[in-house]
C-alpha cells in the first residue's frame, strides 16, 4: 500500500487495507501487528507513572480496533489470546471512568481488585493466529 501522504496524519495504511479486505490474513496480521505494539508503548508506564500514556479516547480507539481484527480472524484465533480483546475493552472502559483527582490510574485498578487487567500481555500479532497467514513463512 502506499502512504496517503498529507491526507491525514492518522490514516495508517495497514489500517485501510485491512478495512478493505477484512477477511485477508495477511491485512489482518499487518494492521494488528502495528496496534499490538502502540498498545504495548501506550502501557508501559502504567506500572512506573500510574498512567496510560494516550488519551481514553484514543485508548478506546485502539481496543475497538483489537475486537474488529479479533472478529475478523474468527476461528484461527488464538486460545491464548481469546480472551484479551474483552479484558482491553474492559481496561479502556475504566480508563474513561477513571477521574484524575481519584489519584493514578494504576492504583485505582489495585484499589478496585482489578489486577487481571493489568497482568495481562498484549502478545505480538504471530501470537494471536492458530494457523499463522503463509506469507510468514515465506509462502
Amino acid at each position: 500500500m502506499y502512504s496517503f501522504g498529507n491526507l491525514s496524519h492518522d490514516v495508517d495504511c495497514r489500517e485501510v487495507a485491512f478495512l478493505l479486505n477484512p477477511a485477508h490474513p495477511r491485512y489482518q496480521y499487518a494492521h494488528l501487528d502495528g496496534l499490538c505494539r502502540q498498545l504495548n508503548y501506550e502501557l508501559h508506564e502504567l506500572g512506573h507513572t500510574e498512567r496510560i500514556l494516550c488519551s481514553p479516547e484514543h485508548f478506546s480507539e485502539l481496543t475497538n480496533s483489537v475486537s474488529t481484527v479479533a472478529g475478523a480472524i474468527g476461528d484461527n484465533i488464538a486460545d491464548e489470546v481469546v480472551q484479551t480483546p474483552a479484558k482491553l475493552d474492559e481496561l479502556a472502559a475504566a480508563y474513561r471512568n477513571h477521574r484524575e483527582e481519584r489519584g493514578g490510574f494504576l492504583g485505582e485498578l489495585l484499589l478496585l481488585g482489578r489486577q487481571d487487567l493489568i497482568d495481562f500481555p498484549i502478545l505480538p500479532a504471530k501470537r494471536w493466529f492458530r494457523v499463522l497467514p503463509t506469507f510468514l513463512f515465506g509462502g
